[in-house]
């Protein structure tokens, strides 16, 4: 016959593994979405430094069991396109035709979010896993 005695302290210990998780996970993603960030100012054209400058990460989701962040290269805005600076979808996506002002345009993109996200998907992946194992590793 085998019997098991569950020490006292056992709920204390799984709920230290959860707390650590946590916080690892928030760390993790931080961190991935920072390589995001630095990638995407690395690609982004430079005349002014405005639109590089404006890239940023928000904290979209923040609860216990979920972290999200958005990397963006806009503010919102009170402007007739809702967001400053204004040309940040024109650099990245490219614009044929007549802007409001009348010019005639014909200009390529000039990605610099998208590559971001292909070129540290992998290590911001590896981010959160370091994160998660980094905090759980901590606890005794």
């Amino acid at each position: 016959m085998l019997t098991a005695t569950l020490v006292n302290n056992s709920q204390a210990k799984i709920q230290a593994w959860i707390n650590a998780a946590r916080a690892g996970l928030k760390t993790g993603v931080e961190a991935g979405a920072a390589l995001f960030e630095g990638q995407a100012k690395d690609n982004a054209p430079v005349l002014t430094g405005r639109l590089r400058d404006g890239i940023h990460t928000d904290v979209l989701v923040d609860t216990d069991t979920q972290q999200q962040r958005g990397v963006t290269p806009v503010v919102p805005a009170g402007n007739k396109y809702g967001f400053e600076p204004p040309y940040a979808r024109r650099i990245e996506f490219g614009f044929i035709g007549v802007d409001s002002l009348g010019r005639h345009y014909h200009q390529l993109p000039h990605a610099y979010m998208r590559p971001a996200f292909d070129t540290e998907q992998e290590a911001a992946a590896e981010a959160v896993k370091d994160g998660v194992t980094q905090a759980l590793e901590g606890v005794a």
